[in-house]
């Protein structure tokens, strides 16, 4: 099995385990005032790190709960088993399991599902993006003032959330409407497929976001910091778009 298929599978079964979990009692360990780990997390985590180190011993790892291991590998995997969890907890049925693959740190293949829809969506570099096997692409549209935009409403801080604040009436003057749905992968899955035409995160960890950004990308969208910079490991936000709307989008963020 080739990494990109694993990642697939791993996605799936990941997304599984957390289902089984869904609704039942976790155990809750508290990150922080705003962040939890669960169970279902814990769980979907170990099963997936330990098939990848059983196919592919001598990559590295990044993964939400466990961190980074391996970094002399130029092969590294990115692995999100629970995005979503604040919505999963409160018996919300949007979240996903998440895996990717880089290779010398540029993400080449990627995988998230949806256990509540049965939706994969994956994308390898230069071939594309699918959703159960069918070819996915952004939205059309060119006018910011017809968009929907989807976001995040978490903040870490203070200085944070006065900047989301500032950055959500910026947005809701020039757009159509506003989306905080609490699961930034699946978001930027939605992105893929042109149910949203743009997506805006501040303060997202690179692991919360880098497997979604390569589906974006060969569904035809664009990816960038509020700078309108190459987004990466040291970014500290992320704009999403159908890349139509993106240069509006910016303008906007920019009050």
């Amino acid at each position: 099995m080739n990494r990109f298929d694993l990642a697939c599978a791993l996605a799936k079964q990941g997304g599984e385990i957390c289902l089984k979990w869904f609704g039942g009692n976790n155990t809750v360990i508290e990150k922080s005032e705003t962040d939890v780990v669960l169970t279902a997390d814990l769980e979907a985590e170990k099963f997936i790190l330990g098939e990848i180190r059983k196919h592919f011993p001598d990559d590295a790892i990044l993964s939400e709960e466990a961190g980074e291991t391996g970094k002399n590998s130029s092969v590294r995997w990115i692995v999100d088993p629970l995005d979503g969890t604040v919505n999963f907890n409160a018996g919300i049925p949007f979240f996903c399991c998440a895996v990717g693959v880089e290779q010398d740190g540029t993400m080449i293949g990627a995988a998230v599902y949806d256990p509540i829809t049965q939706e994969l969506t994956t994308a390898e570099r230069g071939k594309g993006a699918f959703l159960n096997g069918n070819k996915i692409h952004v939205s059309p549209n060119k006018n910011l003032r017809a968009s929907l935009i989807s976001s995040m409403s978490r903040f870490q801080d203070e200085t944070a959330q006065e900047q989301g604040m500032k950055d959500f009436r910026n947005i809701l003057r020039s757009c159509r409407s506003i989306r905080i749905r609490g699961c930034t992968m699946l978001d930027l899955c939605q992105v893929a497929r042109g149910v949203f035409d743009g997506f805006i995160k501040i303060y997202g960890a690179y692991e919360d976001c880098a497997v979604g950004t390569l589906i974006v990308e060969e569904a035809g969208g664009h990816i960038s910091d509020y700078d309108n910079n190459p987004w990466g490991p040291n970014s500290k936000n992320i704009v999403a778009s159908n890349g139509a709307v993106h240069a509006a989008l910016l303008k906007a963020l920019g009050g």
